[in-house]
């Protein structure tokens, strides 16, 4: 079975792709392609390896895939996100990520 994620209009369509057994169970569970950055190191919107600041031990600190990139950047003491910043098709999406981690900000 072969189901788009979310995305909007104009938006590239992500396809998850699941097969399953006879009794319905997942058996197979196709993803689109994400890289995942821990411990401060994330990459920029030219793909060059950045450190965030503050308590970024054992954080995940960027988030890349074919079409959008997620990057925190700044941390306080208490390892809660300070500031981030989220690119679609490369382009900064920032309201979006303003309501999206309002709660965050300490």
């Amino acid at each position: 079975m072969r189901v788009t994620n979310s995305f909007r209009t104009g938006e590239t369509k992500l396809w998850t792709t699941n097969v399953y057994d006879e009794s319905r169970r997942a058996k197979q569970v196709t993803l689109p392609d994400v890289e995942f950055y821990y411990d401060g190191k994330y990459l920029d919107a030219n793909d060059y390896l950045q450190t965030a600041t503050g308590s970024v031990k054992g954080k995940t600190t960027g988030m890349k895939s074919s079409v959008s990139r997620t990057n925190y950047t700044a941390f306080n003491n208490l390892k809660l996100i300070l500031f981030f910043g989220e690119f679609k098709n490369w382009k900064i999406n920032a309201d979006l990520a303003a309501k999206r981690f309002s709660n965050c900000v300490a």
